[in-house]
């Protein structure tokens, strides 16, 4: 049988893996004040420019998804116009927001909107320290996988939950992390697939 690589020599790897995050990004608490103090000037209220309104849920929603007009594209930062608009460069006569109508997003905001996209653009509440309530009881939740990412990098780690845009590994140290299912390779993907039913 092949031995694994002990995580210890795939630390470089586990970071860019994991986009250096454990914690889910929040809506309310990351993403509504970037939207705040960034588009609302220009996307609020019943005359919003294009109808794009990110004050109100129920409205930012209408936008999200994989239509012709949507803003966000969920698990896809690259195809999502809100964060491609919003990361050009202010010279740009496409960026957001327009340099008249406000400050441009700093890298720490782009790079918050682009995990949240990653994520799949929910606007569930994730509180911080919430234990994981997917149950881990199944034999297989301690057997270690190979992972393989779209770069061809790789990581070893157990299962332990997905969804239809993320799944949940869980590190040698007993660690968790989210990561996109879209960013997965297709035997990853279908890995996780499987060991989810």
């Amino acid at each position: 049988m092949k031995k694994m690589r002990p995580f210890s020599t795939l630390a470089a790897v586990v970071t860019s893996f994991s986009s250096t995050a454990v914690l889910a990004v929040d809506y309310e608490r990351d993403i509504q004040p970037i939207l705040k103090d960034h588009c609302f000037k220009c996307h609020s209220g019943p005359k919003a420019k294009r109808k794009v309104r990110y004050d109100n849920v129920r409205y930012f929603k209408e936008v999200i998804g994989t239509h012709e007009d949507a803003v966000v594209v969920p698990g896809d930062p690259e195809r999502s116009k809100m964060y491609k608009l919003s990361s050009l460069p202010p010279t740009s006569t496409d960026a957001m927001p327009p340099p008249r109508r406000g400050e441009p997003l700093n890298s720490a905001e782009k790079a918050l909107i682009r995990k949240w996209i990653e994520e799949g653009a929910s606007f569930e509440s994730k509180p911080e320290d919430a234990p994981s309530t997917t149950p881990t009881s199944e034999p297989d939740s301690n057997k270690v996988h190979t992972w393989s990412n779209t770069d061809g990098k790789t990581l070893e780690a157990a299962f332990v939950a997905a969804t239809a845009t993320m799944v949940t590994l869980r590190k040698e140290d007993g660690s968790e992390f989210n990561y996109p299912v879209a960013k997965l390779s297709a035997e990853s993907r279908k890995l996780a697939a499987d060991l989810a039913k």
